[in-house]
């Protein structure tokens, strides 16, 4: 599915036939199956059934201003994963089984399936990826999930665990001794990143120029992927 945007929503009508009246936009929303069968005033020709992941879901669309799109988007994409919570057995990636003599964690064989799993019920994390597992937070990126929506990073498992964060503290260290020996400006660029500076406060402490400034940092993030060897 395309990439969930003002205009891609426009092409629908509201879930109740409210009117797109100048300054308001159209805003996906999740239908509940309680809701479905209480409100009246839902149009049953105007919604749509989206797939996340293989999982459809009922979803119709609210007049809202422009300005409340995103925010709107948001909670649309919160409520995703707040189903994938409750469905550990559907969300995307593999259960960690254990730990490597590396710190990295042993996932699940993707024969494997939940159903019939003696540990289904431990909720044990879940990763995609190494990128998954490493939650390096400092590139503030987006990407794509298999329907074309832009998202933002869905780590699997929330929650502190005080064993993962020192691992993830130590290749983080890692990370930055690597980065360090080709230029110490990348070891700083990730260093400031994890600090929570963003791009252009970047940019401002490394005293560059805004192009050049942005060429350093995608060198950084592509020598991360290179080091995380994704």
């Amino acid at each position: 599915m395309p990439k969930i945007t003002v205009d891609y929503c426009s092409k629908y009508s509201s879930f109740d036939g409210t009117s797109v009246t100048e300054g308001k936009v159209l805003a996906p929303v999740l239908i509940s199956d309680a809701e479905y069968q209480s409100n009246n005033t839902i149009i049953p020709e105007n919604l749509r059934t989206w797939k996340h992941y293989g999982v459809p879901f009922r979803v119709g669309f609210m007049v809202v201003d422009e300005a409340d799109f995103n925010k709107m988007l948001s909670l649309y994409y919160s409520g995703i994963n707040d189903y994938f919570e409750e469905h550990p057995e559907l969300r995307p990636g593999r259960c960690v089984l254990g730990w490597d003599n590396e710190g990295f964690p042993i996932l699940c064989s993707k024969e494997n399936r939940c159903k019939g799993c003696p540990r289904r019920a431990e909720h044990l994390p879940r990763f995609k990826s190494r990128e998954d597992f490493i939650q390096f937070t400092y590139f503030q990126d987006t990407h794509e999930d298999e329907d074309g929506n832009t998202v933002g990073l869905d780590i699997a498992d929330p929650n502190v665990n005080v064993e993962k964060e020192a691992i993830l503290e130590t290749l983080f260290t890692e990370l930055v001794e690597y980065l360090g020996r080709i230029s110490p400006r990348y070891a700083k660029i990730v260093t400031l990143g994890r600090q929570d500076y963003s791009k252009e406060q970047i940019i401002a402490k490394l005293g560059l120029k805004p192009s050049r400034g942005y060429q350093e940092i995608n060198a950084a993030k592509e020598l991360t992927k290179k080091f995380l060897e994704l």
